[in-house]
């Protein structure tokens, strides 16, 4: 059994949702390998999920086209922190930014506790979340396939407890998943109706909830190889196929799809094809500064070459 880790953010981070008002925090992206769905595990903070949806479809198809917006008032990328790394304002940003001709401008950092990744109902066009599930159910069934494009589902699990009355914790939530073989390429979209509860946040700030609140959005999927030479296991972001971040999704498919991606050929009649592949993988998997080295180590090497080749036959 294979394992993949999609997520709306990156290893280890959050998205960051207010903590009134109706929100919908959604990305879309391609399925790196094929397979058979065995079980779905999603990751989410329950005191702001309303409801989550994993659909085999893409955005576009699903209606979802506004997004989310940045304190300088643009759209931004579906899990982009105003000057983190891989951001606009951020190391990587400013670095591809610099040589592209629709450089953006440089992101406040003090802003990376803005509402990232998420967009209004309203700016759904809708007046609530139970308006936004109204017409995503609906655009759905009106898709090829219809119901079964929905692949997993998941309500909110909430539980109040003797120790600490007053205050909700975070329980697993209802979680229905259908039978589900995709292939290479194949998209899907995760979309999370999201509304604080309303509670109490917790003991640690018992008289004042802030007015943000950080979340997840990932599903952990257990998967049936389609090819039974080998196993994958990998991490995937969403920000690998955001539009907006533009050339830096090339960099970032390395930083975080390739940098996480582990192919274990099975024994036996492994075809050589898998062997090179997961060798590849594991060069590939060496730290930027690494590859860096060895570039450039590779290249003096070819510079001595041909300057002691072109100096034998002067002489």
């Amino acid at each position: 059994m294979q394992q993949a880790v999609l997520r709306s953010s990156l290893a280890s981070s959050d998205h960051w949702v207010p903590s009134h008002g109706d929100w919908v925090n959604y990305y879309t992206g391609r399925m790196p390998t094929a397979g058979s769905l065995v079980r779905m595990k999603h990751h989410v903070h329950m005191n702001l999920l309303h409801k989550s949806f994993f659909v085999a479809a893409t955005s576009e198809e699903l209606g979802l086209l506004a997004r989310p917006i940045g304190p300088d008032g643009q759209p931004m990328g579906a899990k982009e922190v105003p000057g983190a790394f891989f951001s606009h304002g951020g190391t990587l940003g400013k670095l591809i930014d610099a040589a592209h001709p629709w450089a953006s401008p440089t992101y406040n950092a003090e802003h990376n506790t803005w509402p990232v990744g998420v967009v209004s109902a309203d700016a759904l066009g809708a007046a609530s979340l139970e308006a936004v599930e109204e017409r995503l159910l609906s655009t759905i069934r009106g898709l090829p396939g219809g119901d079964r494009r929905i692949i997993c589902s998941l309500s909110r699990g909430l539980l109040e407890v003797d120790e600490y009355p007053g205050y909700l914790w975070d329980r697993a939530g209802r979680s229905d998943c259908r039978e589900w073989t995709f292939r290479r390429g194949d998209h899907f979209t995760s979309v999370s109706l999201l509304r604080y509860h309303g509670g109490k946040v917790g003991p640690w700030s018992p008289h004042m909830t802030p007015p943000r609140l950080p979340s997840h959005n990932q599903w952990n999927i257990y998967f049936e190889s389609s090819s039974e030479v080998a196993s994958h296991y990998f991490l995937y972001s969403a920000l690998i196929h955001d539009p907006t971040q533009r050339l830096r999704r090339h960099a970032l498919r390395e930083l975080l799809l390739m940098m996480n991606w582990r192919i274990v050929p099975a024994n036996g009649d492994t075809p050589l094809s898998t062997h090179v592949m997961a060798s590849t993988l594991r060069l590939r998997r060496l730290a930027p500064l690494t590859l860096v080295s060895i570039a450039i180590a590779l290249a003096t090497l070819l510079c001595c070459a041909y300057k002691r080749a072109k100096r034998t036959k002067s002489d």
